[in-house]
């Protein structure tokens, strides 16, 4: 389970009232709450930078994908031109031969 910053300073606030209410309070106490509470507000800006910086690659990443399919466009062209001139008879012979019913066979 994660704790927030709220839930540690609720903590620490608890653990010195306690401190206080047992006479027991002193300024080592107080200041070494202090340090606590800076660490665990440095790693939780970590961890938030870190998260950050993890979604910016992945949205990076994908749009780097989405934008790789322009380079095809070259393929496309290529194909549109080369169709009609001999692609359509070879892949007609490789298809569709061996699928025509042996009546058909005179409209080859």
């Amino acid at each position: 389970m994660e704790c927030s910053v709220f839930h540690h300073v609720v903590i620490v606030l608890m653990f010195l009232w306690a401190l206080s209410y047992l006479n027991r309070s002193h300024a080592l106490f107080y200041f070494l709450a202090l340090i606590y509470l800076y660490l665990v507000h440095e790693r939780y800006v970590m961890r938030l930078r870190r998260k950050l910086q993890f979604e910016e690659r992945k949205q990076a990443n994908q749009r780097r994908v989405l934008s790789d399919s322009e380079s095809v466009r070259w393929m496309n062209y290529a194909v549109e031109k080369i169709w009609p001139i001999c692609m359509e008879q070879i892949a007609s012979q490789k298809i569709l031969r061996p699928i025509i019913p042996w009546f058909l066979d005179k409209y080859r």
